[in-house]
């Protein structure tokens, strides 16, 4: 689990399940849960994803086509790599390609400098 403070006061615990939500009132505190679809769990990988990307200096566009799976997209002069969340055996990855070598765990240490590489080889 992870705590994250926001503006305002709001404070997030996540975890790869539910988002609970606290937000600080007159009072006291009310905190709500709610558990997260996979498709907004792969949401919210990807768009880490992207932030992480943009803070190696390397542009992205967080892709949500109603007829594909949401995918963040990195376009280089020749090529353009389309990354996405899978779950597989509970585990989340991310995928670029077929085979092992084009995906790799949403936790690993380094992910997005690992698929910065990839991308601008």
């Amino acid at each position: 689990m992870r705590l994250a403070e926001t503006e305002g006061g709001r404070r997030e615990v996540r975890n790869h399940e539910a988002v609970l939500t606290a937000c600080d009132e007159i009072g006291g505190d009310r905190m709500t849960a709610a558990r997260l679809s996979d498709g907004q769990q792969a949401y919210l990988f990807l768009v880490r994803l992207a932030w992480d990307l943009r803070e190696l200096g390397l542009g992205s566009l967080l892709d949500l086509s109603v007829r594909t799976e949401p995918a963040v997209v990195i376009n280089q002069a020749s090529t353009q790599v389309k990354i996405t969340a899978i779950q597989r055996q509970n585990v989340w990855f991310f995928t670029w390609g077929p085979g092992r070598n084009q995906s790799t765990w949403v936790g690993a240490e380094g992910v997005a400098s690992h698929i910065a590489r990839w991308a601008t080889r």
